[in-house]
């Protein structure tokens, strides 16, 4: 077994455990929220400046993409003004929701990069937060894998005078790099990302529904672009059959 097909096999059973030990969870239920973000990222855009793209589509020297260390590009993210986001962000552990605080499921897909955002929502009413397609979270650590939203993820804050956290799971875009392992992993928030690829991929998931049991497959698709050599047609008759 070559380097690249063990690392490959440690991420995927990295990510069995992760969706196994999570169990239900998906979107958080609206109460009354008033619907935020950004929106959908720009449908153009050059790939980043980590490299050239392979003759296939392949991204693994796009920046922050697979191989490359360089920071990813895209527009900027803006989050919600009507509520205040930490800007510490940790990764994901089972201390990440206070004990003051209910038991609030995961949200989000995939689950090899795992963060929790820490909200405080003065309003009198609950606030939706949604995290668009193509966001990404950038690891402080070139040794962690960066993670990317690939479909809407609702997040809803409850009113509160204390930070309210939330679990949120993410796609891996870095094969060769450390999953998260806990609250030691740190991220910010970075751009949604200009590469050509991942925006293809994105508008392959446009209005798709992602069950829970096609995650595992997603994750394998998303690294097709960023270690491999791009979407295959076996990749395109899956996210078709969706």
């Amino acid at each position: 077994m070559n380097c690249k097909s063990f690392l490959r096999s440690t991420a995927l059973s990295a990510l069995v455990l992760a969706l196994a030990a999570c169990g239900g969870g998906g979107s958080v239920d609206s109460g009354s929220p008033s619907d935020s973000g950004t929106g959908d990222p720009a449908p153009g855009g050059s790939p980043g400046s980590g490299g050239s793209p392979g003759p296939s589509g392949g991204t693994e020297l796009h920046a922050g993409i697979g191989a490359s260390n360089a920071q990813p590009t895209g527009r900027p993210y803006v989050w919600s003004q009507e509520v205040q986001v930490e800007q510490a962000i940790k990764g994901d552990d089972p201390f990440c929701i206070p004990s003051n605080q209910p038991a609030t499921p995961r949200t989000g897909g995939g689950g090899l990069v795992r963060v929790c955002l820490g909200f405080r929502n003065m309003r009198a009413v609950p606030v939706t937060v949604t995290l668009p397609p193509g966001l990404i979270f950038v690891s402080d650590e070139l040794q962690s894998q960066n993670g990317l939203v690939l479909t809407n993820t609702p997040i809803v804050v409850p009113p509160s005078t204390t930070t309210w956290y939330a679990p949120v799971y993410l796609y891996c875009l870095n094969l060769g790099r450390l999953p998260t392992t806990g609250g030691q992993n740190t991220y910010k928030t970075g751009p949604l990302t200009d590469d050509t690829s991942l925006l293809e991929l994105l508008a392959l998931l446009k209005d798709k529904q992602v069950p829970r049991s096609f995650e595992f497959k997603l994750q394998q698709i998303l690294w097709d672009i960023t270690d491999g050599t791009g979407l295959t047609q076996d990749d395109r008759n899956a996210l078709a059959a969706l």
